[in-house]
């Protein structure tokens, strides 16, 4: 891993705990599905700014949406989809 992954790697775990800190309160108002849901929109709408702005490529931002899908189903058994059976 280069200087600067694992400087990106630290910076990211460094901002994980600050979120950490601040969501106990957002989770004393709302239930954790609003709270992930406004999370959600956060991250939409930074990543559609800077792919705008041309600060990250479409491949930096599916990068991205890799590790959200990555981190989110890590572990877990495949299920069904709605329209399909199990």
């Amino acid at each position: 891993m280069s200087n600067s992954e694992k400087r990106f790697e630290r910076e990211v775990l460094e901002a994980v705990t600050e979120i950490g800190e601040i969501l106990p309160h957002v989770l004393a108002r709302y239930t954790k599905l609003v709270a992930v849901a406004a999370l959600a929109e956060h991250m939409g709408g930074a990543l559609h700014f800077m792919l705008r702005e041309g600060e990250i490529s479409a491949m930096h931002a599916a990068l991205v949406l890799q590790r959200i899908t990555t981190t989110a189903f890590a572990g877990a058994p495949p299920q069904a989809g709605p329209d399909e059976t199990a």
